[in-house]
């Protein structure tokens, strides 16, 4: 073990002195070039299986300035810095170092958002014997899914970063997918009346207030108001909200997260319509604005009655 360790700190020491020093630094596609050429020229140190386990095999063997991201989430004059703070343990651990810098330089992210842990998606390509299929991996925490938003059920070995011309036919096919079912959301959406939104307004995310309110109403306008709250909130468990929320958000939690949605008013409701991604990705238990069950408890407490709650 000390004997692995000081062989991971020799060559980390190697590295940042014939690669990351800044005066030898001249930008994003030699700092590349200079990491990939030291990562090949110790092929037999690090083993062709841990270079194709870190995905070094691929990252340093690509061609730069095709790859190359526009805007690196790198400084490369805090660079040198930044790798002196690492202290790696093993070989394995340079190894992985060396391709998430790799990595960070060459990827494009998506505008879309870890359904799982809310962390940055790269866009990536998944390779097979006969087709190149894009995907997205969250760098936190590696969710995976495929360009419609399904989950990627067994874990993308062959990978390669996405180019920038993968990504424009993403981005168009996307925002294709995302206006045509936001179009059909708020088609949908467009149909709760305005006497609702009133109401929803004056009772200002309050379940308490809303019952005051609700209360004063006739049985017959009570009805109307539970049966649009309910159709206002049964869009927002469809399509696309939940493939955006996908498995890592319950049955329980989605309802109440359409429920809060409509709380909000009209004005926050139809800007999830127009832009589905707004939708939050959870609401705290017990929060006032969660009101579904109101007009049941003053049908049941007014009138005596029993009001169907779906």
């Amino acid at each position: 073990m000390k004997a692995s360790a000081q062989r991971a700190a020799r060559f980390w020491k190697e590295l940042l002195e014939e690669v990351v020093r800044p005066s030898v630094i001249v930008g994003f596609e030699d700092y590349y070039r200079r990491l990939s050429s030291w990562v090949i020229g110790h092929t037999q140190d690090f083993g062709a299986e841990l270079l194709e386990e870190s995905g070094l095999a691929v990252l340093a063997r690509l061609d730069p300035s095709r790859y190359l991201s526009k805007s690196p989430e790198i400084r490369l004059d805090l660079e040198l810095a930044r790798l002196s703070s690492v202290a790696p343990k093993s070989m394995e651990s340079v190894a992985m170092a060396l391709s998430e810098t790799l990595l960070d330089m060459v990827t494009v992210w998506s505008a879309r958002d870890c359904p799982n842990c809310g962390g940055p998606m790269r866009i990536m390509v998944a390779l097979s014997d006969d087709a190149r299929r894009l995907f997205l991996r969250c760098r936190d925490c590696s969710h995976e899914e495929w360009e419609d938003f399904s989950r990627v059920e067994t874990r993308v070995r062959r990978v390669l970063p996405a180019t920038r011309g993968d990504v424009t036919g993403l981005h168009r096919a996307h925002a294709a997918s995302e206006d045509r079912m936001a179009m059909e959301a708020r088609v949908r959406g467009e149909a709760i009346s305005d006497s609702f939104w009133d109401i929803i307004r004056r009772a200002e995310m309050r379940s308490d207030r809303l019952k005051r309110i609700l209360w004063e109403m006739p049985e017959d306008e009570v009805a109307r108001f539970h049966e649009e709250f309910v159709r206002a909130s049964s869009v927002l468990r469809g399509s696309p909200f939940d493939a955006i929320l996908d498995e890592a958000v319950s049955e329980d939690t989605l309802m109440d997260i359409a429920y809060w949605v409509v709380a909000q008013g009209r004005e926050f409701y139809e800007g999830v319509l127009e832009h589905p991604n707004r939708i939050p990705r959870h609401v705290k238990g017990g929060d006032p604005a969660v009101m579904h069950h109101v007009a049941v408890e003053v049908f049941d407490e007014r009138f005596g009655k029993e009001l169907d709650f779906f």
